[in-house]
């Protein structure tokens, strides 16, 4: 069960990839988006929170989005 959700998370990480190659930024997001939520599926009996937070923070560019306070002002 574990392995299947690893390919899972494996596939939508390399078409995130692919997405972002081919300059489709937003699709690239989303895949990058699917990844965490793979990793913290209910069936999961030890989510990795890390990993689903780095990768939700890698699509924060993909849908033109900050954390930068800077940013905000504008």
């Amino acid at each position: 069960m574990p392995g299947r959700w690893a390919e899972r998370i494996q596939q939508c990480s390399i078409l995130s990839e692919l997405y972002e190659l081919i300059g489709f930024h937003c699709k690239s997001a989303f895949f990058k988006r699917v990844a965490p939520v793979q990793h913290a599926a209910p069936v999961i009996p030890e989510p990795d929170g890390k990993s689903c937070y780095r990768l939700l923070l890698q699509t924060l560019p993909g849908y033109s989005l900050s954390l930068d306070l800077q940013d905000f002002s504008k």
